[in-house]
């Protein structure tokens, strides 16, 4: 560039001498025109080199307001996402303590009516213990204690009616016991024999009553006899005998 503005200025001082003259050699118009392009291509040169500059320097700038924005942001969502975490986190404790709380006051329940049902079941009151028992097993159905309250409810209930001669309610009640409580089998095994033999009894009342001529009496009494014991033959037989009596008798009358 120093070179250039040298030639300038010589040039300069030629044009000058020759400003006065009416013609200027053509020789030193042509160099002028020489010098003066090469003014004008140094001066548009610096411009796009200035103008370059300024850009790279404009977009060297907007680079780093855009990573100073997107480190912002990113640090925001860096941010927002640790405190999705953490709620996420302490949400679950949240509800464990919910589950907990809602447990125990389930098992403070349970064992308000499991005392009730055994204090009922202890002084014979078999019938009220069930619906207790079959309350607290709907609300915990491992629960062995009410099993055991609703099994032995029903095992003395069957007994019960065993002792009354009521053996085809007792059998009803037994059969709603498990099999494995106790000696049920055993038990439902006596219920039977004693239908047997209560069977017999109603029998012979039978022959009693059809020997004192009281026909309508005996064949009660032999009905009876077979509801006891479905397999009694003399019970079936007698009975047809009375009832072909009955209608000779009416007949007759």
């Amino acid at each position: 560039m120093e070179k250039i503005l040298s030639g300038v200025f010589t040039m300069w001082i030629v044009v000058s001498f020759f400003s006065g003259c009416a013609n200027m050699p053509e020789p030193v118009k042509k160099r002028f025109g020489e010098f003066k392009k090469t003014i004008e291509d140094a001066t548009e040169k610096k411009q796009d080199q200035a103008k370059t500059e300024t850009e790279a320097k404009t977009k060297t700038e907007t680079e780093a307001k855009t990573e100073t924005k997107t480190e912002a942001k990113t640090e925001t969502k860096t941010k927002t996402e640790a405190k999705t975490e953490a709620k996420t986190e302490a949400a679950p404790v949240k509800t464990e303590k919910e589950v907990q709380k809602k447990r125990a006051a389930k098992t403070d329940a349970v064992e308000k009516e499991l005392k009730k049902a055994e204090s009922l079941f202890a002084t014979g009151h078999y019938k009220e213990t069930l619906p207790l028992a079959n309350k607290i097993l709907k609300q915990d159905a491992s629960n062995a204690q009410a099993k055991h309250l609703k099994n032995a409810s029903y095992y003395q209930m069957a007994k019960q009616l065993s002792e009354q001669k009521k053996y085809h309610e007792s059998l009803k009640m037994f059969a709603k016991v498990l099999p494995d409580y106790k000696d049920v089998s055993k038990d439902v095994a006596g219920v039977r024999k004693g239908m047997k033999k209560q069977a017999g009894v109603h029998y012979r009342r039978g022959v009693k009553f059809f020997i004192d001529e009281k026909l309508t009496e005996a064949i009660g009494e032999w009905e009876e006899t077979l509801r006891l014991d479905p397999g009694h033959k003399k019970a079936k037989k007698d009975i047809e005998n009375a009832k072909n009596l009955l209608e000779k008798l009416k007949k007759v009358e």
